[in-house]
């Protein structure tokens, strides 16, 4: 049985998707969090082999590595508000209330974050220092 209190991250559906490589996903910036956070340092997403959107918090990816995330050096980057535009339909699907994070509910209805309220949106403060 798979609760949301032992759900582990996911990486590799993400990893798998990104061939390996953070640099090969799109950045998607949240310039205003709607989550528990002021600052969210980003969302990283790769689409899976059905083209289906595979989602990982920048936070989470310097939290394992310890790598700060560039978004620079990604494929793309593009705002939370294009992405929502680009994925209507999928989302009117995937989120219950448009006024939270997308990413937040996301993430822990698909089960790829465990605890993802605190994770998800990694300050983008906490990101800067090394």
């Amino acid at each position: 049985m798979n609760t949301k209190e032992n759900r582990a991250c996911n990486i590799y559906a993400f990893l798998n998707a990104a061939q390996g490589n953070w640099r090969n996903s799109i950045f998607i910036e949240c310039e205003e969090c709607m989550g528990i956070n002021n600052h969210c340092a980003g969302m990283l997403l790769v689409p899976n082999f059905n083209g289906l959107p595979v989602f990982m918090p920048v936070g989470m990816i310097y939290k394992m590595t310890g790598e700060l995330i560039d978004k620079n050096e990604c494929v793309a980057s593009m705002s939370r508000e294009k992405l929502e535009k680009l994925y209507a339909l999928y989302l009117g699907w995937k989120i219950d209330d448009p006024n939270h994070c997308i990413f937040v509910q996301i993430l822990d209805n698909e089960r790829l974050c465990h605890d993802c309220k605190y994770q998800c949106c990694y300050p983008k403060e906490n990101m800067n220092r090394r």
